[in-house]
């Protein structure tokens, strides 16, 4: 049995975290090694002599030839990404992925600053707060160098520890540690219910910290750098694991956009529209949940509860809050124009007004043998692939026979094609109207139900979702419907008479055909 589409790509896509996760875990190990080896040791001890704060934080920030590995890590993990996109049958030897396109060398650039900006440095909290609690102990300014930027492991001969590579979170957790240990009075809490209360500590060392509670005494300064240095290796370990994992989805995510950016820049290509896939977890983020099965045009934002915009799971836009430990992928499905030379528009074809008729070969509806029942509010007029032909609730057109499918498919393709072809010269303004639901010519009457269902069930919620549906106004003051055709259906099948759009007005310069934009 063939597999399917999503199948596949869901396939690839675990096939792709398998190999880069790894090596993304090794490169941050070898970005680490580097920046602990090009640390000028002698420059930060006088600067935390000198108290020269901003000194101590530029030195201990790891620059951009540092994390060099890593960078070239997350490049192969974005290239492998595009390439694990396979051209359908319906383009082969049309299509491969180019990982020098100039989006690819972009994408990769920004993921280049993003990572010396966010693993780079610490942060500056947990560098202050690490020599303040150095001088209010009176420790040397080699002890609190220790601390910051680790020891030389006598074994390797590489200088290892310190809250170098860590994130603030851990920063802060390596400092609080040190400091429990080393106060008497607080020794106590290294302990929560009998249970370690941070679990990156290192559970050799228990007993010895038992003894110290047992006895009301803190720890002597060696054992605490010990005890320290290890629960640092565990928290630049589960820092590395976290990065693998996150950049990994990342970098495998960007290159998959990007390959069908690509596919869809292909003349055979019609359109591309992209599925949220939830994972199953534990403790599952509850908007990741229900956007499972939504499904978007290829640049169309997911929109998260917080009004957080995401074209796919990890995308950056979406920050810590909705990439770490997510499991979301993301399904495309590309749709072909096909290719058949005999068709031409149906008898009695008349385009909206000032658009001119269409002259390029157009795709034929569904034929008469294939028109189907009535399925809940919606009187289904034929199928053709996976496109359900159904009646559309707004009143301008309703098509209820095979030959006004066909009028209204093909003005749907050759409306979207004039107002690309006519665009040049055109003046564009953006903005929100609110519009009477009987007044939009829509160009839209292909209904997939599948789609449609969860937005009926689901009414009140998608009605109000930021992602409203766009309408064209063009010079003639037709207004065109582009996106969102499924919720104005849904609106109208509910009762609604009046919606609020994201509208592109188009008004053409003098001496110019009406200009139309479809960008």
């Amino acid at each position: 049995m063939a597999i399917s589409p999503r199948a596949a790509q869901q396939a690839q896509i675990r096939a792709l975290l398998a190999k880069q996760e790894p090596a993304i875990r090794a490169a941050f190990a070898e970005a680490i090694r580097r920046a602990h080896g090009s640390l000028d040791y002698a420059a930060l001890i006088d600067a935390i002599r000198f108290g020269d704060f901003n000194r101590v934080a530029a030195l201990l920030r790891i620059d951009a030839a540092a994390m060099f590995p890593l960078e070239e890590a997350l490049r192969g993990a974005v290239i492998a990404g595009g390439l694990s996109v396979v051209a359908p049958r319906a383009i082969a030897g049309a299509f491969s992925f180019n990982g020098r396109h100039p989006r690819a060398e972009q994408i990769i650039a920004e993921m280049g600053a993003r990572l010396v900006t966010e693993i780079g440095s610490p942060g500056v909290e947990p560098i202050r707060a690490l020599l303040l609690a150095g001088q209010q102990q009176g420790i040397g300014a080699e002890r609190i160098a220790r601390q910051l930027a680790g020891t030389i492991n006598r074994a390797t001969g590489i200088r290892e520890g310190g809250i170098m590579g860590l994130d603030g979170p851990r920063a802060a957790r390596s400092q609080a540690v040190r400091d429990i240990l080393s106060d008497p009075a607080r020794i106590g809490e290294y302990f929560k219910g009998g249970s370690a209360r941070y679990t990156s500590t290192d559970r050799r060392f228990d007993a010895s910290v038992r003894r110290a509670i047992d006895e009301g005494r803190a720890l002597p300064a060696a054992d605490v750098e010990r005890i320290a240095r290890a629960h640092d290796a565990r928290l630049l370990k589960a820092r590395g694991d976290t990065i693998a994992q996150n950049e990994a989805f990342t970098a495998q995510a960007q290159g998959r956009r990007e390959a069908y950016a690509q596919m869809r820049d292909q003349p055979d290509v019609e359109l591309i529209t992209k599925r949220w896939q939830h994972a199953s977890l534990k403790d599952p983020r509850p908007d990741h949940q229900r956007m499972d099965g939504t499904v978007v045009g290829f640049d169309e934002a997911f929109v998260m509860d917080d009004g957080t915009h995401m074209q796919y799971p990890h995308d950056p836009a979406g920050g810590a809050a909705h990439s770490i430990g997510c499991r979301c992928t993301v399904i495309y499905e590309p749709k072909f124009r096909k290719d058949v030379a005999e068709i031409t528009p149906a008898a009695g074809y008349s385009p909206a007004p000032n658009i001119p008729a269409p002259t390029h070969i157009l795709p034929t509806p569904p034929a008469a043998s294939q028109i189907l029942t009535s399925i809940d509010d919606y009187t289904i007029v034929g199928r053709e692939g996976d496109f359900t032909y159904a009646e559309n609730k707004i009143p301008q057109y309703r098509p209820r026979t095979i030959e006004s499918v066909q009028q209204a498919y093909n003005h749907d393709l050759s409306v979207l094609d004039e107002i690309r072809e006519f665009s040049i010269g055109s003046d564009v303004k953006f903005g929100e109207q609110a519009f009477s639901l009987d007044s939009i010519y829509t160009a839209q009457s292909t209904v997939r139900l599948e789609n449609l269902r969860p937005i009926l069930e689901n009414f009140d919620r998608s009605i109000i979702d930021a992602q409203r549906p766009r309408l064209f106004i063009l010079p003639d003051g037709t207004r065109i419907l582009k996106d969102g055709n499924h919720r104005v259906n849904a609106a109208m099948a509910n009762g609604v008479t009046e919606m609020i759009f994201d509208t592109i007005e188009f008004t053409a310069r003098a001496g110019r055909m009406s200009g139309y934009d479809a960008e």
